[in-house]
């Protein structure tokens, strides 16, 4: 039958941890291989040295001190039975993060405290390791953010810009010409220019709520009006101007009306560009009441889409233009999600891109 003291060796010799054993005065008198490798000191040179004196910092020594005195006089200690994390030192004055568990064993020569020690420098090194990768993540993350608000922004101000540029071009050269409705004129390509760069902002701010994620600003908005102003934005660009057609049971829509103006403006220019070489090209865009959503379709009767452009249309940055940014079905779509609805795309007669939206009901018309 093992002793007690051959039992603690033949622990020690096998633990996957460093072992260290000491007596009550703290005086090291069982040292194991790993303690070696994890400590520097080889086991002849620890046994018999004060543990204060060999691994613990000096910081600490003093309270590691008082510590085994109240362990001598009461037999108890706070730390047994339970795992916790220290800073040990190896022999050659460097840190050894290390975490700890410490027992009470009887023996024939009076009680001593096996200490169990782990090494956790590997493991420190993988959570700094860890702790870079996830703050080049969220470098990375917040660059990638950047880059869609600036490919977003990009994107939405080109119409707005360049529907301003075009009043304010028209209304110098107005300028320039003789007659009695040239001052109406210029007030109206003054006007109308003012109100394209309001829209440049308007669609500023919100792109920052959209890129944000914050709580849209919806209101009560008659849909016919906002297909008159979206097809308005338009009629400079030389697209197809489309038809209309609401269901007789649509009326408004609960909905931000600066993010749906530009739903519509993307997608009826996206079907104008997709028919510029139709011999005949036609565009409809209609609504219909779906419960308590308004589904709206724009549907152009072009050439189609294949399959592979299918899979991708709605992903940020493809494009089928040679000029494209590839980012307007897939801002259409985080608005549209953004109100609660969906977008999706039909191949059955040419194109169509459709979205639903809040209907305006009699609940939402009471706190809008």
């Amino acid at each position: 039958m093992l002793t007690r003291t051959a039992s603690l060796d033949a622990i020690a010799s096998a633990s996957l941890d460093a072992v260290i054993v000491v007596d009550g005065e703290g005086t090291i008198i069982g040292w194991n291989a790993l303690a070696e490798k994890t400590f520097g000191w080889s086991e002849d040179e620890a046994v018999g040295r004060f543990i204060h004196d060999t691994i613990i910092p000096e910081a600490d020594r003093e309270a590691h001190i008082q510590g085994l005195a109240r362990y001598r006089s009461s037999h108890r200690s706070e730390v047994f039975g339970r795992r916790f994390e220290r800073v040990a030192v190896h022999k050659d004055g460097s840190e050894v993060p290390i975490e700890l568990s410490i027992m009470e064993v009887p023996n024939s020569v009076g009680d001593v405290l096996v200490c169990f020690a782990r090494d956790l420098t590997d493991q420190r090194a993988v959570q700094i390791k860890l702790g870079e990768l996830q703050s080049k993540l969220l470098h990375l993350s917040r660059l990638s953010a950047m880059g869609t608000m600036a490919a977003t922004l990009a994107h939405e101000l080109n119409q707005p810009l360049t529907a301003a540029n075009n009043y304010l071009s028209s209304t110098a050269r107005l300028l320039e010409a003789d007659g009695a409705d040239a001052l109406d004129n210029v007030k109206l390509g003054l006007s109308r220019g003012r109100e394209a760069v309001l829209r440049a902002a308007e669609t500023i701010r919100s792109v920052r709520l959209m890129v944000d994620k914050k709580p849209l600003r919806c209101t009560t908005e008659y849909l016919a009006t906002l297909f008159q102003e979206s097809i308005r934005l338009l009629q400079d660009s030389s697209l197809t101007t489309p038809d209309v057609s609401i269901a007789a049971d649509v009326e408004r829509v609960y909905a931000n009306k600066v993010q749906i103006e530009q739903v519509l403006v993307n997608l009826l220019r996206n079907a104008g560009e997709a028919l510029r070489d139709c011999p005949d090209p036609r565009i409809l865009l209609s609504a219909s009441l779906e419960g308590d959503r308004v589904l709206i379709v724009v549907n152009d009767n072009g050439p189609g889409i294949s399959d592979e452009q299918a899979k991708v249309l709605f992903s940020a940055f493809n494009s089928t233009k040679d000029s494209g940014m590839g980012m307007g079905l897939s801002i259409c779509r985080t608005i549209v999600e953004q109100h609660g609805g969906r977008l999706w795309v039909e191949r059955d007669a040419g194109t169509s891109i459709c979205f639903t939206i809040p209907a305006a009901l009699s609940r939402r018309d009471s706190s809008a």
